[in-house]
């Protein structure tokens, strides 16, 4: 069991090489058949897609994400036989934002989508309605788990507190640190 954080993933040093390449060796290479858990994944959200489609069909390279979106992306790819779980709040809420899930399947080989590109096109950036569909379907599939706290009995009451002026003055103290 290995434990990092996202900012190590991305180090590097002129010593060791990358902290990437070390942790792919690590896990045994491609062969690599453990799990790998991103924990508060959304932090790999920044991954923009890889090609841009103009109105004619034509695709360009666009630039890259983040590096730690990049590093993410890379550690799936190169140990391609190795489970993969995204753990965050906010999995599912902007398609953009979904670019890193390579694993889930919803686009690639395989599927009615080639790329991410294609999938967000035919979804549709602004389109929430699509996005509830996109986490109906992976809740279907079993990929997805979406908990939320029930509000149900829930009650609240506002009570007004007189202070006096030592506990004003702790309260004023307190607010400007």
């Amino acid at each position: 069991v290995l434990f990092l954080t996202y900012s190590a993933l991305v180090a590097s040093s002129s010593t060791y090489g990358s902290r990437l390449d070390q942790i792919i060796q690590w896990l045994g290479g491609g062969d690599a058949e453990g799990c790998i858990l991103f924990d508060e994944s959304h932090k790999a959200k920044n991954l923009a897609p890889e090609t841009d489609v103009a109105a004619n069909g034509t695709r360009k390279k666009k630039k890259g994400g983040s590096k730690m979106a990049l590093c993410c992306q890379e550690l799936q790819r190169r140990c391609p036989k190795a489970r993969v779980v995204y753990c965050s709040a906010t999995g599912a809420s902007s398609l953009p934002n979904m670019a890193y899930m390579e694993r889930r399947g919803l686009w690639g080989p395989g599927t009615s989508f080639n790329d991410f590109d294609y999938f967000q096109r035919a979804i549709g950036q602004k389109n929430m309605g699509a996005m509830e569909l996109v986490a109906l379907d992976m809740k279907q599939r079993g990929m997805y788990l979406a908990r939320a706290l029930s509000s149900k009995d829930a009650t609240f009451d506002t009570i007004n507190v007189s202070r006096d002026p030592p506990q004003t003055r702790l309260s004023d103290d307190c607010a400007k640190s």
